[in-house]
Parts: structure tokens; C-alpha cells; sequence
């Protein structure tokens, strides 16, 4: 039981830090390059 606890811990702290990833993206400028991959936004005009 406690190992099943253990992986279910992980795979929420592992969502927790994706839905905050996608957050602290979309919270940046819009040029700005993040782990070498320039995020675009294609809804506003460059």
C-alpha cells in the first residue's frame, strides 16, 4: 500500500510541476527564449 502511495506522490507532484511550467510559460514575455525554444504567439501581430 505504501508503495502505491508513493507513486501516486509522484505522479501529482510531477502534474504539479507540468501545470506550473505551463503557467510560468504563459506568464512570459513574449520574446523570450525558455529551455532554447522560442514560445510564439501566433494570436498576437510581431
Amino acid at each position: 500500500m505504501s508503495t502505491k502511495l508513493v507513486t501516486v506522490g509522484n505522479r501529482l507532484l510531477t502534474a504539479a510541476m507540468l501545470v506550473a511550467l505551463l503557467i510560468a510559460c504563459q506568464e512570459m514575455p513574449e520574446n523570450n527564449n525558455f529551455g532554447g525554444i522560442k514560445i510564439e504567439h501566433p494570436a498576437k501581430g510581431s
